[in-house]
């Protein structure tokens, strides 16, 4: 499941996603730069993590920065920037949605990508309901990628509207349930019993 494939699906069924550009040309990237103002660049996978004898770090959402930039490089994602109020996680299980608001955009460390937490400045955390007609697009693309269980990143754009980003089909429900106390390890397990008194009976 590629990131650039449920980009296209979630635009078929109606959500609003960013431009983007899969792209190894620095000459590309900056013709896309002139199309729509300030881009990022993630990875085309999920989130990568590496380790040294000396550091431990993942690869995270940034801003290219072109000076240093080849003039060819690996097949990598670029996409347009969207100012946001705040950015959503949620968390998706059997048919229903656990939602939470991430005030990040009021942090420079968070701002471009939330994960690059700042523990000295924690981003503030609430439950949050999203628009029901999202939440059957959402449905639509979850359907189709035959996913029972998922998380989901999306900006609520300052500009108004929603703006979907991705889907994690691995569907980490830990840094949601926490701050919201929706309590997912008990939802996960309820879930497991009920799967497992199924297909065992």
């Amino acid at each position: 499941m590629s990131k650039s494939s449920v980009l296209d699906l979630a635009q078929k069924v109606g959500l609003s996603v960013p431009a983007f550009l899969i792209t190894t040309s620095k000459a590309e990237v900056q013709a896309f730069q002139t199309l729509h103002g300030r881009i990022i660049t993630k990875n085309l996978s999920e989130v990568q993590f590496y380790t040294t004898e000396d550091e431990f770090g993942k690869l995270l959402t940034i801003e290219p920065v072109f000076d240093t930039m080849p003039d060819t490089f690996f097949v990598s994602l670029f996409q347009q920037y969207i100012e946001k109020e705040f950015e959503i996680r949620t968390y998706y299980l059997d048919r229903k949605f656990y939602s939470m608001a991430i005030f990040s955009q009021n942090n420079d460390k968070t701002a471009v990508d939330f994960r690059n937490y700042d523990s000295e400045k924690p981003n503030r955390s609430v439950p949050y309901q999203l628009p029901v007609d999202i939440e059957y697009k959402l449905q639509q693309v979850i359907d189709q990628l035959g996913l029972n269980n998922c998380s989901i990143d999306i900006i609520k754009a300052a500009s108004g509207g929603y703006c979907f980003l991705e889907i994690n089909p691995v569907g980490q429900f830990g840094m949601t349930s926490g701050p919201c106390n929706y309590y997912l390890e008990r939802a996960v397990a309820q879930y497991l019993i009920k799967q497992d008194q199924y297909y065992g009976s």
